[in-house]
């Protein structure tokens, strides 16, 4: 007899993804148009009830249905219908010099704060939606993570974080570092998402969760990922290269990586994909 964890394996697993377009219409679509109206529409004297069911409405509400679609196979058709009809309607129905919100008023949000903002809320509500949703029939499969290649919803997350929190780096903002830099400095800062994915090894491991062994292998998880990345940037800036060089060498490494991915290296990870890494 199957156990249950092998079907649920078997649930989340060998997904061919869906198309570029439909993922960046299902994620960007929604969230642009939900925080615009949420903008637009915010009274200057809303109370935090009123902020809190707005948002509710205009801003959660739409990502949660646009990820919990399986009964409606041409959403993706009616987000680009409702992309192209918005843009023009935006300008009718708002004027162009409304007044900032409250909100935007006191914490003197520029245009380019503001918009990475709306993106780090975004992806962090689309990731927990996505999360929780992935192990029911309403979230449609082609959204799940693909083994080898194509476009999957929550093949963003990881990525998504990344830049999230290379956009809001001291690095970018052009800010010095406050203190040296030393490893156990570095440690004791990438301690909690250490301690995450400890918890969450632990966690899987003694709840018998379902375990994609595809996407992270038998040990590893999103949580130690990010600690290693945080962990490699820091050693990096203790090396303190200049800035036109680390410029250089991030988009050589990314086109030695899709090169590598291109000639044959995604085809060997995917065969081997089962083993127990």
């Amino acid at each position: 007899m199957v156990s249950n964890k092998l079907l649920k394996e078997a649930f989340v697993s060998n997904n061919l993804g869906s198309s570029a377009i439909e993922v960046v219409l299902i994620t960007v679509v929604p969230s642009a148009i939900g925080f615009d109206l949420y903008q637009s529409l915010l009274p200057h004297t809303a109370s935090h009830l009123q902020k809190l069911l707005l948002e509710a409405t205009l801003i959660l509400a739409p990502l949660i249905i646009s990820q919990c679609s399986q009964s409606l196979p041409d959403l993706h058709s009616f987000l680009l219908l409702l992309a192209l009809l918005y843009i023009p309607l935006r300008f009718l129905l708002f004027s162009s010099k409304a007044k900032p919100t409250s909100h935007q008023s006191a914490s003197h949000a520029t245009p380019t704060t503001s918009l990475i903002h709306q993106y780090r809320s975004s992806i962090s509500l689309l990731t927990f939606i996505a999360i929780l949703a992935v192990d029911f029939t309403a979230f449609p499969r082609r959204y799940c993570k693909t083994e080898e290649s194509g476009y999957g919803l929550m093949d963003l997350g990881t990525g998504s974080f990344t830049i999230a929190a290379g956009l809001t780096s001291r690095y970018a903002r052009n800010l010095p570092s406050s203190t040296t830099i030393t490893l156990s400095k570095i440690l004791v800062k990438n301690a909690p998402t250490i301690i995450l994915g400890l918890i969450r090894l632990l966690t899987t491991k003694g709840l018998e969760y379902q375990e994609h062994v595809s996407e992270y292998g038998v040990h590893w998880n999103f949580f130690f990922t990010l600690s290693a990345l945080n962990i490699s940037v820091s050693l990096l800036q203790m090396i303190a290269l200049p800035r036109n060089v680390v410029r250089v060498g991030t988009v050589v490494l990314v086109g030695l990586y899709q090169g590598a991915l291109e000639g044959g290296l995604q085809v060997r990870g995917g065969r081997y994909s089962d083993r127990k890494l």
